[in-house]
């Protein structure tokens, strides 16, 4: 028997970066949108992980 996953190696993106500013406030609380962000991070909206690539699985079955 032979299973295939992905075989069109296809990227499966699995997490996709969130956040918009800093990870960490800095200075006040903020209580407005955009509120404290001096620019927005270059990776929000880009994928952080994927799953696997192309995986092909063989089996053998022996009776005797």
């Amino acid at each position: 028997m032979v299973e295939a996953f992905n075989l069109l190696n296809r990227a499966n993106v699995n997490e996709v970066n969130t956040v918009y500013g800093a990870p960490d406030f800095v200075g006040a609380i903020p209580t407005h949108y955009q509120d404290g962000v001096a620019a927005p991070s270059p990776f929000f909206g880009t994928p952080r992980n994927v799953f696997n690539p192309r995986q092909l699985q063989f089996a053998a079955r022996f009776t005797f």
